[in-house]
Parts: C-alpha cells; sequence; structure tokens
C-alpha cells in the first residue's frame, strides 16, 4: 500500500434554500461530524487517491442510505 503525503481536504459548505447540500457536480458526497472534518485526509492506496475516515471501534457509519458498523 503507497501512502501520499498529500493530506489537504478541502471543506465546502453550500447548500440550497431548504438546506440541504448542493452537489449536482459531485461524484462523492461525504457528511460527516463536524468533530470529525479535521481527520479527513487524503491517500494514494494501490495508485488511486482516496479518502480515508479513521472510524473508532464504537464508531458506525451510513453509506448511500445502509447503516453499517466498518
Amino acid at each position: 500500500m503507497e501512502q501520499s503525503s498529500d493530506t489537504e481536504v478541502e471543506v465546502k459548505e453550500e447548500s440550497t434554500e431548504n438546506g440541504e447540500p448542493d452537489a449536482p457536480n459531485y461524484d462523492v458526497v461525504v457528511h460527516v461530524k463536524p468533530e470529525k472534518v479535521d481527520q479527513i485526509k487524503s491517500q494514494i492506496i494501490d495508485g488511486k487517491k482516496c479518502i480515508v475516515i479513521p472510524m473508532d471501534d464504537d464508531e458506525q457509519a451510513k453509506v448511500n442510505g445502509v447503516n453499517t458498523l466498518i
């Protein structure tokens, strides 16, 4: 696993009139609690740029509406 030193993650807070995120031009939209934002990093894994969000043992994630323990 190759790791990049690139850890810059751009965080934009854009929303529509109803408060929902406005993300029509994004392929991936990630919603995290504010206290997790500074933990988000990017890494090159197997030659692909990946978003990495550290998860504690007791934390849960919902991906596309499906609850899961990661």
